[in-house]
């Protein structure tokens, strides 16, 4: 979510000097692939059980989290919404 903090915001409401001036921004992933899920899901039948609830078919690598972050925080994002 990317977007201006507004007067309905609670948290504005307690700090009226951050109207407008707080952007807020977050990456959700999908289940990330680590040593430690791999370990859990040691059998097929545990690795197609959760796999099911994967939309992309596949498990996503630390570094495309990564690398969305760091898109997140940057000032290229403003570009893509034609902010300032």
């Amino acid at each position: 979510m990317l977007g201006k903090v507004s007067d309905s915001t609670p948290y504005a409401r307690m700090s009226p000097l951050l109207l407008g001036y707080v952007t807020v921004t977050y990456v959700i992933s999908g289940p990330i692939r680590t040593p430690l899920l791999m370990d859990f899901l040691n059998t097929p039948e545990k690795l197609d059980r959760r796999m099911t609830h994967v939309p992309m078919g596949r498990f996503g690598e630390a570094v495309e989290q990564a690398k969305a972050v760091v898109f997140r925080m940057s000032p290229s994002l403003f570009s893509t919404n034609d902010r300032d």
